[in-house]
């Protein structure tokens, strides 16, 4: 498992309907095992500009989209969310499309 992320935020399980709070790993900005919540700002680097971090480049404007990896805690199914990104600040998160089965790592 690589460095990551986690955004804590409340999604509902596409497999069994639940509300739940989530604890999202992303692998996008800087990546530090930082916590993040809805409203905050995303750093994309250290304050040296250095250190792992995904895309290399700033987004242009701070605007992105990448997904999350969560699971439910109610039927213990995994799924993924798009994470919003907008000037710099996470804004929102939305059921995404990917399937955390398809082989793929964000």
């Amino acid at each position: 498992m690589g460095m990551y992320n986690i955004l804590h935020c409340d999604v509902v399980c596409p497999h069994c309907g639940a509300r739940i709070h989530a604890d999202a790993e992303f692998r996008f900005g800087f990546l530090d095992l930082a916590n993040y919540q809805i409203g905050d700002r995303l750093a994309w680097a250290d304050k040296n500009g250095k250190g792992l971090r995904y895309p290399k480049i700033e987004p242009q404007g701070g605007n992105f989209v990448d997904v999350g990896y969560v699971e439910c805690d109610v039927c213990k199914q995994s799924f993924f969310i798009d994470i919003l990104i907008e000037k710099d600040v996470i804004t929102g998160v939305r059921k995404s499309d990917r399937n955390p089965n398809d082989g793929n790592d964000s």
